[in-house]
């Protein structure tokens, strides 16, 4: 009975990381388009 549980806890976990992950690298994508659209229209 553990295993199982263990193991789906451990699935959510990983899940969580890799959503975590993606979030970031959409954050970080956004920050980066924003500059670049400033810094286009102050050059």
């Amino acid at each position: 009975m553990p295993y199982p549980i263990r193991r789906t806890l451990f699935q959510t976990g990983a899940n969580m990381q890799a959503w975590h992950s993606i979030k970031f690298f959409l954050n970080m994508l956004t920050v980066l388009t924003v500059l670049g659209v400033v810094f286009m229209a102050v050059a």
